[in-house]
């Protein structure tokens, strides 16, 4: 089974920067990160997928917001809060970083429309961080063919390899 764009940020999250990385509704967010080790990311849904065909390639995009967050508590002065945002928002930048220039990364994302939110999340817990919004596009897509795409481009079918026959010998004065 091929993985999808929520598979390729959570393998670039988790392998890139180390982070542990979260992805559901609300309800699901809530009860994963009383358990998640801190700082964490989190990801509540895509907001606007698209999908394109190129060379016979169907390659996923979409729009989405990360949390990169912390948890902290109703006591924690705005300096604190700052502190927390600031490692947050480098966490953040480390992986942006390693999406646009890792050699092994399957994603790349637009870096001309990030945007940057600090966020102050209650759930069971309080969290605080950062959210950046961003266009996230799959560097390699789920491949197919398409006769369509193979007259355009000149691409041959896959062929299956089919083992020939051995050839009979022909019966001639010397072999007989």
């Amino acid at each position: 089974m091929r993985a999808g764009l929520v598979e390729k940020v959570k393998e670039t999250i988790e392998q890139g920067i180390g982070l542990p990385f979260r992805y559901g509704t609300g309800e699901e967010l809530d009860a994963y990160m009383g358990n998640t080790p801190m700082p964490a990311v989190m990801m509540y849904r895509l907001e606007g997928s698209t999908s394109q065909v190129w060379n016979t390639q169907r390659v996923e995009s979409a729009t989405c917001t990360l949390f990169f967050v912390e948890r902290t508590s109703y006591e924690n002065d705005s300096e604190e809060n700052d502190r927390i945002v600031q490692r947050c928002k480098q966490h953040a930048d480390e992986w942006i970083n390693f999406v646009q220039h890792g050699v092994e990364s399957p994603l790349w994302c637009d870096d001309s429309e990030i945007e940057y939110e600090r966020i102050y999340l209650q759930f069971e817990d309080v969290f605080t961080g950062i959210g950046v919004r961003l266009r996230l596009t799959e560097v390699q897509g789920e491949c197919f063919y398409d006769p369509y795409y193979a007259r355009l481009y000149g691409l041959e079918p896959p062929r299956l390899y089919i083992p020939k026959k051995k050839a009979k010998r022909w019966k001639t004065p010397r072999n007989t």
